[in-house]
């Protein structure tokens, strides 16, 4: 079922699907199959980001951040910059929902300018996903006054 989804653009559909037959036979089970899908490609953005980072040999970043207990995939501390990575297949509960608006509402609340990107945005488009980073880092770290 993973590797089906992955392939698929159509993750909303087959959610959507599973939630009409709720109760029948095998339901529990492709409940689980659905919830790991969602939590393995967001891992696997976050891998991607972090390969994407190291393999440009970006510096000044940190995997290691938490705001308010919420982790950060890529932070660049010294500008105020968290980049936030989403997997291919958008999480359908409210539980996880909820739980990211918390950690965007954690991140501003502390002056943090948060860059999305998505599992499709690191692989079809890595070179934006650098230069965007590099803009907001730039802007971050003079509106800060750290470089000069």
């Amino acid at each position: 079922m993973h590797e089906v989804l992955r392939r698929s653009a159509l993750f909303t559909e087959v959610h959507a699907a599973h939630g009409r037959y709720a109760g029948a036979a095998g339901s529990a089970t492709a409940a689980r199959l659905l919830r790991a899908a969602e939590e393995r490609s967001e891992v696997e953005a976050q891998h991607q980001l972090r390969a994407l980072l190291c393999g440009a040999g970006v510096s000044g970043w940190t995997d290691a951040v938490r705001v308010d207990g919420h982790a950060v995939e890529a932070a660049f501390p010294l500008a105020r910059v968290a980049v936030l990575a989403s997997g291919w297949a958008e999480p359908m509960d409210p539980p996880h929902a909820e739980a990211a608006a918390r950690r965007w509402t954690a991140l501003i609340a502390q002056g943090w300018t948060i860059v999305h990107v998505t599992w499709r945005d690191l692989v079809d488009r890595p070179h934006a996903v650098l230069a965007e980073i590099a803009r907001h880092v730039a802007r971050g770290a003079a509106t800060l006054g750290r470089v000069g």
